[in-house]
């Protein structure tokens, strides 16, 4: 069969086409470019709205929730002589709403703080979209001396509410995780920011990555400094810690993700722990990078880092 001039020039236009889509298709996931983030956030939502379909809808929190034990099951018992005294903090969803508890060793409740992300953030530029509450969660709570709470909205921000639950301040940085206070009342938290494009000072780390820090936070909510691990790495030239896979590889590449380090906790060294480790001095601080099975001590003055180990531990979490 004799093809015309006029079909093979629609066949070379539709080839063409095709080919120039697939280029363009390539470049936008190579580069990132146009209608990448669209694409990327249409693919997130499908896979939300199959996997929890009333949870997407907003017709009923169940992403996070696992199923109650059947009822009797579980154990209940008190025995007064047995338990540390003092009052517990608990953190959860309660009552078809996330809150913070105060118990007393009896499981009374003294206090309750109801917590609403969209209320005490409606907005949130240092995110890249506006969570909805059931998207959020308290994972880190203290409980101050004059009755006020500080908690960690997870990767949202930092928050000290009163007794009575009016915001005394917010912090909006993306922390995270358990924060611990020092001898002189401020905090340490983990947080964290994404950087989408490649850092010099940082050779090898593909972007895009999450650079995580360590916030010093005054009690009335000030960042007074912060620490990048990444800097504490390389600057200390530990950065064998990062590429050390096994691989014979001269370029030192291993298998990167955006969250290749994941800062799950913080610990200060406190003046009465302080005798019993002699190589190491009064705030110097305990981090953990999880996906590194990882500690490490840094001194918060120099951002040197002090002593390291990986492994045998796998994972930990607060250690």
């Amino acid at each position: 069969m004799k093809i015309s001039r006029e079909q093979a020039l629609r066949v070379y236009w539709i080839v063409s086409l095709c080919a120039l889509a697939f280029a363009y298709g390539l470049a936008v996931g190579v580069f990132r470019i146009f209608p990448y983030e669209l694409f990327r956030q249409l693919g997130s939502t499908g896979r939300e709205l199959i996997q929890f379909p009333r949870h997407t809808l907003r017709l009923t929190p169940e992403k996070f929730f696992a199923a109650s034990p059947p009822e009797g099951t579980g154990v209940d018992r008190h025995v007064a002589d047995k338990p540390s005294p003092g009052m517990t903090l608990i953190t959860g969803f309660f009552d078809g709403s996330t809150a913070i508890r105060l118990i007393d060793i009896d499981g009374r409740e003294l206090n309750q703080w109801r917590i609403s992300y969209n209320e005490i953030c409606p907005t949130s530029p240092h995110l890249d979209k506006q969570p909805h509450d059931w998207n959020t969660e308290v994972h880190g709570a203290m409980l101050q001396p004059d009755g006020d709470v500080i908690f960690t909205f997870q990767y949202a921000g930092l928050v000290r509410l009163d007794r009575c639950g009016d915001v005394v301040w917010k912090l909006p940085r993306q922390t995270n995780h358990q924060f611990v206070a020092d001898a002189e009342g401020n905090l340490w938290v983990p947080s964290r920011e994404l950087r989408e494009q490649p850092i010099p000072k940082y050779p090898k780390v593909p972007a895009p990555f999450y650079e995580e820090y360590v916030l010093k936070v005054s009690p009335d909510g000030k960042v007074l400094a912060e620490i990048s691990m990444l800097d504490a790495i390389f600057e200390s030239r530990f950065e064998g810690l990062l590429f050390a896979n096994g691989a014979h590889d001269p370029g030192l590449e291993r298998v990167f993700n955006s969250d290749f380090t994941h800062l799950n906790d913080v610990e200060v060294l406190t003046p009465d722990l302080a005798p019993a480790f002699p190589m190491f001095e009064t705030g110097d601080l305990l981090v953990s990078l999880r996906n590194l099975d990882l500690l490490m001590v840094i001194d918060p003055e120099t951002r040197q880092i002090k002593w390291t180990q990986t492994g045998p531990f796998i994972r930990q979490h607060d250690p």
